[in-house]
């Protein structure tokens, strides 16, 4: 089994469970940069740590490199490229309904500016409708940036996961993409979101997420994806619940 997998695995696996004798909110401050790294609260609950989003959305045949215009570094590509606007996007006739239970577990911010960004676990599950009929389920971390200048006026995050995802079979768009014409149950997932806020309602938030699974290309172990490529993507719109 290839490493990158191995640690890819790890990493998920490692980002549900909480640190030892984690109870209430631990802090760990510089005294001389004013940075902080925080953990979340495990056994004390949730208080304000926890989410629940509900989501649905639409398939669409785009790129991801071509939505968001930025080279496939998963195969050793960096840079830009142009950019495909959303209104252009081609839609397929496959639907994706789905929801999902995610934790805060730690905080990285700088004193006089407050949490600059978050590292969150991800478990969720969404059903295929449509041309695809498949059931997926994932777990990941999402890194999610919170420090936007114009916060006060409409609070907004950007966040971007790395995981893994099951679908319950491998439907015929997924063969065909995978490049070897079998595609694979088991990819990467990788679902990069924007969200939006009242600033004063910060616990309810419009979620847009690039919802995608794919094989990673040469970036991650194709081995245990069985050398699958490419997936599925879906633009997808939801609400969500902090508590």
């Amino acid at each position: 089994m290839h490493l990158r997998a191995v640690i890819l695995a790890l990493v998920v696996l490692a980002g549900m469970i909480p640190p030892e004798g984690a109870g209430a909110q631990t802090r760990y401050t510089s005294s001389s940069t004013g940075l902080y790294w925080e953990w979340g609260s495990f056994r004390d609950g949730c208080n304000g740590d926890c989410a629940l989003t509900v989501f649905g959305g639409r398939h669409t045949s785009v790129r991801m490199t071509s939505a968001f215009g930025i080279a496939d570094f998963t195969n050793g590509d960096f840079g830009f490229v142009p950019m495909v606007p959303v209104w252009d996007w081609p839609w397929e006739d496959t639907g994706l309904v789905g929801g999902a239970y995610s934790r805060r577990l730690a905080s990285f911010g700088y004193e006089p500016w407050g949490d600059l960004f978050d590292i969150e676990a991800e478990l969720g599950i969404a059903q295929r409708f449509g041309d695809q009929d498949e059931t997926e389920v994932w777990g990941a971390l999402y890194f999610r940036w919170k420090a936007f200048p114009w916060n006060s006026l409409l609070y907004t995050t950007v966040g971007v996961s790395t995981g893994l995802s099951y679908a319950s079979g491998v439907s015929d768009w997924e063969k065909g993409t995978s490049g070897t014409n079998e595609g694979s149950r088991l990819l990467h997932y990788l679902s990069p979101e924007i969200t939006f806020a009242l600033p004063d309602r910060r616990d309810r938030e419009l979620v847009f997420r690039f919802h995608h699974r794919s094989g990673g290309g040469d970036f991650f172990a194709s081995d245990i994806f069985n050398h699958a490529d490419g997936g599925s993507n879906y633009a997808t719109v939801g609400l969500r619940f902090r508590f």
